[in-house]
């Protein structure tokens, strides 16, 4: 009896005290629970902050280049038909080329290199992200001869002559009553600043740029013209695109001075004052 009943209190000791144990167990387990919750509730990390907008550039070239070589004859029987208002109906005439023809040269080369400052954003988000910002400045020279000359058929029509001024008087008899040759010399700077999106946007170009002209024209046999031009144009030109088109205005102001000579080459003060 004494052994069972000690063995009955065993057992019962430890039910109990396994029993006691579990909600020992179960009491830590449930406020290991609830602290860890108060605590990830009371360190809750703040949102993130969104990164501010700031202008950023970058400076890229600009190049700029224009090139004309051209030849184009006219006829001057085509001329006097074009003027000729007084028909009474209109007739199919064969070209007639007896008069000859009226020849345009031109030999032009213009160009410029500059610099240019891009503005764009980073961290925008939408229409600002694409957004882009222009402002540059590209100095610009050039040369240009334009020469009008009477030509007696098409092979002396398409036949280049030199494209100079005549530094000698030599050079003036292959000339023709009334053929004439401009030269001129120019350089300036362009200013540009634009803004807008890809395929759209606003901007102006301003022009400052200063040229000489000379102008040498056989008025006979023996007399020669000579002007000389000083030109300074200044411009403006504001512009929009959008795709494909362009829409644009000029507004320029040019001021100029020309003073003119007429030589007389039969004599020695005139080939003298010429040369």
């Amino acid at each position: 009896s004494s052994t069972g009943s000690s063995t009955s209190g065993n057992a019962n000791g430890n039910a109990n005290g396994s029993s006691t144990s579990g909600e020992t167990t179960d009491g830590m387990t449930t406020g290991a629970d609830t602290g860890g919750g108060g605590q990830t509730a009371g360190t809750a990390q703040p949102e993130p902050e969104k990164p501010k907008r700031k202008i950023r550039g970058r400076f890229i070239p600009l190049a700029y280049l224009d090139m004309d070589f051209s030849t184009k004859p006219v006829s001057l029987s085509e001329m006097n038909l074009s003027s000729n208002k007084n028909r009474d109906s209109l007739s199919l005439e064969l070209a007639d080329s007896s008069k000859g023809y009226m020849v345009m040269e031109k030999a032009q080369i213009e160009g410029g290199i500059g610099v240019g400052l891009q503005l764009y954003l980073i961290n925008a988000r939408g229409f600002l992200h694409y957004l882009n910002g222009l402002v540059g400045v590209m100095p610009v020279a050039g040369r240009k001869t334009t020469v009008l000359r009477y030509a007696k058929d098409l092979g002396d029509a398409h036949t280049r002559r030199k494209v100079a001024i005549p530094q000698n008087v030599d050079e003036l008899e292959n000339w023709t009553t009334g053929d004439v040759l401009a030269y001129e010399s120019s350089g300036g700077v362009v200013v540009l600043a634009g803004l807008g999106v890809p395929y759209a946007g606003v901007g102006t170009a301003s022009v400052i740029k200063g040229s000489h002209i000379y102008q040498v024209q056989k008025l006979s046999d023996h007399e020669v013209l000579l002007s000389v031009t000083k030109q300074k144009v200044t411009s403006v030109s504001p512009f929009i695109f959008a795709g494909i088109g362009t829409a644009f205005a000029e507004m320029s102001k040019t001021v100029s001075q020309t003073p003119a000579f007429i030589f007389d080459l039969s004599t020695k003060k005139g080939l003298k004052a010429y040369q």
